[in-house]
C-alpha cells in the first residue's frame, strides 16, 4: 500500500494529486511550498512500484476529483523489460 502524505488541511478549492514511484518522495511537500493556501496537495509515494500501478492508483483517485483539481503522475521505467529495448540500427 503507498504511503500517503497530505501537506495541507483545511477549507481548499483545488486538490493536487501526486502519485508516483520513489522518486515521487517528499515532493508533495515541496510542491506545496509553492503553491498558495487555496491547494490541499496529497501524495501517494508507492516504492518500486510500475506504471501499470500507479496508474492504478490514478484511476482510484478520479471519482474524487473535479474539473478545478489536478494529477500529477510520476513513474520510472523498473518495468520495463531487457527483452523490450531495442538497440539502435
Amino acid at each position: 500500500m503507498p504511503n500517503a502524505i497530505i501537506n495541507k488541511t483545511g477549507n481548499k478549492c483545488h486538490k493536487v494529486i501526486l502519485i508516483g514511484d520513489s522518486h515521487a518522495r517528499d515532493c508533495a511537500p515541496k510542491l506545496s511550498n509553492y503553491l498558495d493556501t487555496s491547494y490541499e496537495v496529497t501524495g501517494y509515494v508507492s516504492p518500486g512500484a510500475g506504471l501499470e500501478v500507479i496508474t492504478n492508483l490514478v484511476n482510484k483517485e478520479l471519482n474524487h476529483l473535479t474539473q478545478e483539481d489536478l494529477v500529477v503522475v510520476c513513474g520510472g521505467a523498473n518495468n520495463i523489460t531487457y527483452s523490450m529495448v531495442q538497440s539502435p540500427s
